[in-house]
């Protein structure tokens, strides 16, 4: 027993500080996803952030509608920025932006993305070997 609380102990002194840095300076991914939200925000919105004139899909749609000011308690029911489509050739998407994380897309969105669309920016992250990076792309269909 005295083993499990020592451990316990010694796992919870070391995440508080990580855990306490990540809510306050270290900000974690959100800088990036900030960053890519106020990029598309003049191109997409409307009159209000629950209007967009173009559409927009993302791998983390909450996220960047947040970002672009849908209020929190719509946050969920939102329907500026859609979930990053799984098939993008069945469904034709026009002149949307796409707001992705490229370690979460498989290799023939990837490639979909390079060839229908324009990249517009990039904002690079690593973590370790994983590839973070956000990348905003602009459908040229």
């Amino acid at each position: 027993l005295w083993l499990y609380r020592g451990a316990m102990a010694l796992c919870i002194a070391f995440y508080t500080p990580l855990l306490f840095g990540y809510v306050t300076s270290m900000y974690g991914d959100r800088p990036r996803w900030q960053e890519a939200a106020a990029l598309i925000k003049e191109h997409v919105l409307g009159e209000s952030p629950r209007q967009a004139v173009r559409p927009v899909y993302a791998t983390v749609p909450v996220v960047v509608a947040f970002y672009l000011g849908v209020p929190p308690a719509e946050i969920m029911g939102q329907r500026v920025v859609r979930q990053f489509p799984s098939d993008l050739e069945q469904e034709k998407h026009g002149n949307a932006f796409y707001v992705v994380e490229r370690g979460m897309l498989p290799a023939a969105q990837q490639y979909w993305l390079q060839h229908h669309c324009r990249l517009v920016a990039e904002f690079p992250a690593r973590s370790g070997p994983k590839d973070r990076t956000i990348a905003v792309y602009e459908g040229l269909e």
